[in-house]
């Protein structure tokens, strides 16, 4: 693992790959190393291959939730919002109350056109995180894309409230 490290920072990126192909088959369970070989994969145009790697490090530890937030992370990266969805929703099963995994389950629902759920996802964060301008964004986002006008401005001026300058960056 820290000699592909080393690899990648002397650009040889092939040589890192195989180094870290070689890491996982003798520990298949190596979260880091199957991570930084996804993003490789991917970094190479392997979006498939990507997938491969993290699959096969979830079928040897299902439960192991950096890996899935890497799946969902490759899956968002190689434009696979669907599939990047279905690992969101299995992150929010193992983890219900973390506010991070369900501002990202809400954006997902967002992206993948299912407003009802983005939106009942973000209301129920509100509750959590009453002061989180991420989350007022995130609602005047819904809002504005089902033409609710009034809530979409309502929204967006509480996040610029609560942060003035640094929401109008944020995508």
């Amino acid at each position: 693992y820290e000699l592909g490290h080393v690899l990648l920072k002397l650009d040889d990126v092939e040589g890192a790959i195989k180094e870290l192909m070689e890491t996982l088959e003798l520990n298949p369970r190596f979260t880091d190393a199957a991570l930084l070989l996804s993003e490789l994969a991917l970094q190479v145009g392997s979006g498939e291959q990507a997938d491969v790697f993290l699959l096969k490090l979830l079928e040897n530890n299902p439960s192991d939730d950096v890996a899935l937030r890497g799946l969902i992370r490759i899956e968002v990266a190689a434009g696979r919002f669907d599939r990047a969805l279905i690992a969101g929703e299995g992150l929010a099963g193992m983890f219900p109350e973390d506010a991070e995994v369900r501002q990202q389950l809400a954006n997902l629902y967002l992206i993948n056109g299912e407003l009802e759920k983005s939106e009942h996802e973000a209301l129920n964060l509100l509750r959590l995180t009453p002061d989180d301008w991420h989350v007022h964004f995130l609602l005047g986002s819904i809002y504005s894309t089902t033409g609710l006008v009034d809530r979409a401005l309502k929204s967006l001026r509480r996040a610029a409230e609560l942060a003035p300058g640094e929401w109008r960056s944020f995508n």
